[in-house]
């Protein structure tokens, strides 16, 4: 006997499992708990996480790529900043 069921899972994260009454008592069984997300439709967002991939999945641009980026930028605004103070005499 198998027994499917789509539940939502509560802020408890607990959940009852009431056994059919045809499954004798003392039986053995085998309990199995399967997650696979169910795709909401028009979920707002799906739809961003969609146009973001859609826009990114061409990019040659790496994590550590990025990273040097922000690296480099993170200098030229440290730089500047620099720059600044150093000019009004502090």
């Amino acid at each position: 006997m198998t027994i499917t069921q789509t539940i939502e899972i509560p802020a408890s994260r607990r959940i009852t499992l009431e056994v059919p009454s045809q499954i004798p008592v003392g039986a053995t069984a085998r309990f199995e708990l399967v997650w696979s997300p169910l795709k909401a439709q028009n979920n707002s967002i799906d739809i961003a996480l969609e146009k973001i991939w859609n826009l990114c999945k061409d990019s040659s641009i790496t994590v550590d790529s990025f990273l040097e980026m922000r690296r480099h930028d993170n200098e030229l605004e440290e730089k500047q900043y620099q720059q600044f103070f150093s000019g009004n005499g502090n």
